[in-house]
């Protein structure tokens, strides 16, 4: 288990290197730089007209523009003058254009009367939704400083005491190789004694 705040080994360029190393390389065996955030999302699952043109674009073909033409209002042509059909069409698309019109309106009209309150609830429920998230991300920084705060006091604390333990043992075995000292040259004595002995 590693203590940021107490190991100063990765003080060090060296040291810093390597572990910069060993992520990179972690990132590369998890495939991929950017994280993964679930499963790709499905657009237009109903709709398979608004799919292909999704998929179209998305491959780079260009769409059609809008086509103009049956919003115009036009006579028939010179050539169908006389023709009841063409002049039928003509009054039929008129009036279609009529009623386009008339719903354009009556939509202005609801717009005028009701447009302008709707805006001001989407503001409101936006401005409440944007609070909530605010409020939520402001806690989220407060526990993480929080455990990063905890975090530092254990460590502080476990180091302390890590380096307390540290010394300890090398006292002992300082000691004991002081002791091993000791039995060797009083094994030596014993030696030189027996063989004057």
């Amino acid at each position: 288990m590693a203590l940021p705040y107490i190991d100063k080994d990765l003080d060090s360029a060296d040291a810093r290197d390597y572990v910069d190393n060993l992520i990179r390389e972690e990132m590369r065996s998890m495939g991929g730089s950017k994280p993964s955030v679930g499963q790709d999302v499905s657009l237009f699952e109903n709709s398979p007209a608004l799919k292909s043109l999704l998929a179209s674009v998305s491959n780079g073909v260009s769409t059609a523009a809008i086509d103009t033409s049956r919003f115009r209002l036009e006579p028939p042509q010179a050539s169908e003058k006389h023709s009841e059909a063409a002049w039928k069409l003509a009054v039929d698309n008129a009036h279609a254009q009529l009623e386009h019109q008339q719903n354009r309106l009556l939509n202005l009209e609801l717009l005028n009367a009701y447009g302008a309150n709707a805006w001001r609830v989407s503001n409101f429920q936006v401005e409440a939704a944007v609070k909530l998230v605010t409020a939520e991300v402001e806690e989220r920084k407060a526990a993480i400083l929080e455990v990063n705060k905890e975090r530092k006091i254990e460590q502080t604390k476990a180091g302390t005491e890590l380096q307390a333990l540290e010394q300890r043992w090398r006292d002992l075995v300082d000691q004991c190789l002081r002791i091993d000292i000791a039995n060797q040259v009083l094994q030596a004595e014993i030696e030189e004694l027996r063989a004057t002995a």
